[in-house]
This record gives C-alpha cells, sequence and structure tokens, in this order.
C-alpha cells in the first residue's frame, strides 16, 4: 500500500485543489482510506471493487455539503472481508491555506439504497414500492421514519424524515445557528439518549409485525433509534463543517478546554504542544 500523505505532498503545491484532491482520492481510493480512515480500510475486501455511485449520490447527500467550497463528496459501495456490502459517503474538506484536510465518513443503510434502487425500478424488474408519501420530500430518505404536514393557508402537503424534522421541518430553517459549544451539547445528548434506547429495546419483547399502511409512520423503539443514529450522524458532520472555519489556534483552545473540562491529560498535553508550536512559529 502507497502512503497517501507522501503521494499527496509530491504534487505541486500550486495544483493543490479540492478537484485535484478529489481525483488523487479516486484513483487511489485503497490508499487514500488507509491515511485517512484505518478502520474502514480494514474491514474492506479491496480484492473487489469499490464503486463510485455519482448519480445516486445527490439523493442521499444533505443539500448543504454539494455547495460548499473547497470540498468533495463521495458515494462509495464496497465489499467487505465477511461477504456483505456497505455504502457510506465521504465528506472531505480541502482547506490549504490551514494547511489542513478534514474527512468525514457516514454510513448508509443497505435498506435505504435498496428501497431507492427500488423506487427507481432499477435492479429486479419489480413493482415501485414507494409514492410521494412514504420518502422525504425534502431529502428523498425512505429508511427513517416520516412525519406528514400540512400547511393550514395553502393546503401543501409535505411529507418529511426526522433529520429534515431536526434541521428545520417544513420551513426549511435551521432551528438554531450552528456553533461548535452547541454542537457538542446536541451529540452528548443525543449519545446518552442512543444507550438509553439501546437498552430500551435489548429489555423490550419483540414487537407484533406492523401493518404497512403505518410502517413508515409507527413510532416504535426501533425507529426512534435509528432516527437518533440519523441525527447524531447529521450533527457529527456539522461539527467537522465548524471546525473546518474556524482559525486553527482558536478551535485548539476550544479543544483543550473540553479535553481539560474531560479529564483528559494525555490529550490535553498534545493539544498544548501543538498550541505551544504555533507560538512559536510566530
Amino acid at each position: 500500500m502507497k502512503d497517501f500523505g507522501k503521494l499527496l505532498s509530491s504534487g505541486d503545491p500550486n495544483q493543490l485543489t479540492a478537484s485535484f484532491f478529489e481525483d488523487m482520492a479516486r484513483d487511489n481510493f485503497k490508499d487514500f482510506l488507509g491515511f485517512f480512515r484505518k478502520d474502514y480500510h480494514e474491514k474492506i475486501d479491496f480484492t473487489k471493487d469499490c464503486a463510485f455511485l455519482d448519480e445516486e449520490m445527490p439523493h442521499f447527500l444533505p443539500a448543504q455539503y454539494t455547495t460548499q467550497k473547497d470540498a468533495f463528496n463521495l458515494f462509495v459501495k464496497a465489499n467487505l472481508n465477511d461477504g456483505s456490502v456497505c455504502y457510506f459517503l465521504i465528506h472531505a474538506i480541502f482547506a490549504m491555506e490551514k494547511g489542513e484536510i478534514q474527512v468525514g465518513i457516514a454510513d448508509v443503510p443497505n435498506e435505504a439504497v435498496n428501497a431507492y434502487y427500488r423506487s427507481k425500478g432499477k435492479g429486479e424488474n419489480k413493482k415501485q414500492e414507494y409514492t410521494d408519501d412514504n420518502q422525504c420530500s425534502n431529502c428523498g430518505r425512505t429508511d427513517l421514519p416520516l412525519t406528514i404536514t400540512i400547511n393550514a393557508a395553502t393546503m401543501k402537503k409535505l411529507t418529511m424524515c426526522s433529520v429534515c424534522m431536526y434541521n428545520g421541518g417544513p420551513s426549511g430553517e435551521s432551528k438554531r445557528k450552528v456553533n461548535l459549544k452547541q454542537l457538542d451539547k446536541d451529540i452528548a445528548d443525543y449519545e446518552k439518549l442512543a444507550k438509553q434506547y439501546e437498552k430500551l429495546i435489548q429489555d423490550t419483547p419483540e414487537m407484533p409485525e406492523l401493518p404497512s399502511a403505518i410502517l413508515k409512520y409507527a413510532m416504535t423503539p426501533l425507529s426512534n433509534y435509528k432516527s437518533i443514529q440519523a441525527i447524531l450522524a447529521e450533527l457529527r458532520s456539522q461539527r467537522m463543517v465548524a471546525l473546518t472555519n474556524m482559525e486553527s489556534e482558536t478551535r485548539l483552545k476550544y479543544e483543550l478546554k473540553k479535553s481539560i473540562d474531560a479529564e483528559d491529560y494525555t490529550q490535553s498535553a498534545a493539544i498544548r504542544d501543538k498550541l505551544n508550536s504555533k507560538k512559536n512559529k510566530k
């Protein structure tokens, strides 16, 4: 395996753009994952090709990521060592003026991808299973619980998934300004809630099968748990964007305070060394 870091640094610095970086990532994808995400690299069977699903990506990618400058996105289908298949989104932010590259990965459930293909009539020759009422009107997702809203003035009906409801609902306006402190609080709250639901699911006897007419709208422990995990993935992506938009020294000071509050003194010492290094270079 090549060292992707050395491969990247061997290029002309004047040519290092997000587009150039994306081409390198696609052409050297195994090395790219080995450098940025070893956990994914270790579980993928690279004897079989990974596929970039560019046509399908807009259906699963939050709209705010498609217009972000100095960034690129990949939607990947990969074969795992255990013989199964997985899908995941990669969002890479390329900020060379800060000397930084950040890469985030979010899993996409297989059932969501399969539902998308069924709705498009791809793959097996099946009757279309999904209508406008059982996929999110905003992002098109079909794998999360849905809520139907009706505007009383216009009588316009919208179907919203739990993530879009969290992000502002039918108005499309975010319910809060995104800042790092609030994001960290929300992430901690949802992680705590996820653990509570994990215990609830373990302790709850298997639920009876629900009628297909209400399956997409029913609020069950399992459907709520899926919503929590999807919102957590959204929050972590927003946190990555917020971190990248901060000045390096400001971000390090924030992370230092956070690690001290968590009594993670090993991490605190490493961050303090980085801060001192930056100050010495001034």
